[in-house]
């Protein structure tokens, strides 16, 4: 608990949050305590100072509020038009201040019932409900709350639920209150720059990754800008972040909308998003997209998308490509992955990469095999770098047979004595 004074105490004590649980009950975030309501509770959101609390004395009542007028219409000249104005003013703001105390009132009572719950998924799903009531009011007082909470991700979670409900309403008032306050908060705050600034865009895409730059930090950024493509990609509006980033010429923001749109049509169409790659003009954006292809469709479907990748153009980046569909597929069908390699075409060295995927991942079950895929590499260093270390695992296993296939191999001599040395040491014969 944060800022607790006593062991037990169930109910709101005078100016305070003071609802702390039994230290046994954890880090329910209802608990936290302050000492001022006023600190959360504040009609005020863009963080201007806050009035001082009220006096227990007896203090002289402002012109017009003993009779229910308003100090500003009292204060005028009876007749004016100012008197005029401000009875407008007052009787269309009436409604709003008093929801906004029975909006208090009621998020009063709720932390008060959650700080009694064992803390846990339903207690936090109520105070997430009980945040959002709360932000339609007085966001910048939840933050503050949400802050206070002791545990780095229930904070980090309120924290985003109500600065998502903020920036809905009021996008510049939540930004300008989050630039405000991540230097004193950045664990909890940092974890919420997404879903604020999805939100944000929701208001005004534009406006929302002009401030993109204004962030402190390129990994601020970068996962701002993924939660904003992510969610207008899901909302269908994909196109107007392609206008928006080839306006600026900004290829790695375009590599990400191509990353996120595959991502959200490769499980049921990946012969679409095939289709759509094929398309693409800028180099980098089309090998980020490829990648992204590979992962999703290459888990999915190995066989279809190593056809696939058999089928990309044989430029510089095919060898990446073919590795990275061989290093998937071989983790759980080497077999199969070495199958495929054998029907692409003779070795080559476009071929070196995937089969150097290849045999790091059977190396430790089939040593043997290893060795041999791995002669066939066509890099000199990269050829005795593998046949190395499969074979030092080979002599381990059998080192007889080891010994015979590295005598007959390519291998440098003071490689091959350096091998066979090593396996005669005490402590490398099985």
């Amino acid at each position: 608990m944060i800022d607790a004074d006593s062991e037990h105490s169930s109910a709101f004590e005078a100016g305070s949050l003071a609802m702390t649980l039994p230290k046994s009950a954890g880090i329910n975030p209802a608990s936290v305590s302050t000492t001022s309501r006023e600190t959360f509770f504040s009609p005020n959101p863009r963080n201007a100072p806050r009035p001082e609390p009220e006096q227990d004395s007896a203090a002289p009542p402002l012109p017009g509020v003993a009779s229910g007028e308003s100090p500003q219409a009292a204060a005028a000249p009876a007749g004016s038009a100012a008197a005029e104005t401000a009875i407008g003013e007052a009787a269309a703001t009436a409604p709003d201040a008093q929801r906004d105390r029975d909006i208090r009132a009621e998020v009063e009572a709720e932390l008060r019932a959650i700080a009694a719950m064992e803390w846990g998924p339903e207690a936090e799903g109520k105070l997430k409900v009980v945040l959002e009531l709360w932000a339609s009011s007085d966001p910048s007082a939840a933050l503050d709350y949400a802050l206070r909470i002791e545990s780095r991700r229930a904070g980090a979670a309120a924290a985003n639920t109500v600065l998502t409900e903020w920036a809905k309403r009021d996008p510049e008032a939540a930004f300008d209150w989050y630039m405000q306050n991540r230097p004193g908060s950045p664990g909890k705050l940092d974890n919420a720059v997404g879903a604020l600034f999805a939100s944000m865009a929701n208001a005004s895409l534009e406006s929302a990754l002009d401030r993109l730059n204004k962030l402190p930090t390129d990994g601020l950024r970068n996962r701002a800008l993924r939660a904003v493509i992510s969610d207008q990609v899901a909302k269908g509006g994909a196109g107007r972040l392609e206008l928006y980033f080839n306006g600026r010429g900004d290829a790695a923001a375009l590599s990400m909308l191509a990353e996120a749109q595959i991502e959200s049509i490769a499980a049921y169409k990946p012969e679409a998003a095939a289709a759509w790659i094929a398309t693409l003009t800028d180099r980098y954006v089309r090998v980020k997209a490829v990648n992204t292809l590979i992962d999703k469709w290459g888990y999915d479907n190995p066989a279809r998308a190593a056809q696939w990748v058999a089928g990309l153009p044989r430029d510089e980046y095919w060898g990446e490509f073919a590795g990275r569909m061989t290093r998937i597929w071989a983790r759980e069908f080497p077999d199969s992955a070495a199958s495929w390699l054998l029907s692409l075409s003779p070795p080559s060295e476009q071929l070196d990469a995937p089969i150097q995927a290849l045999v790091s991942i059977v190396m430790k079950a089939n040593p043997a095999g290893a060795m041999a895929w791995a002669e066939v590499i066509t890099d000199l260093d990269r050829r005795n770098n593998l046949m190395q270390r499969a074979g030092y695992l080979w002599l381990r296993k059998d080192p007889d047979a080891a010994a015979a296939y590295i005598l007959g191999s390519g291998l440098p001599d003071a490689v091959k004595k350096k091998l066979l040395g090593k396996s005669r040491a005490p402590g490398n014969r099985p």
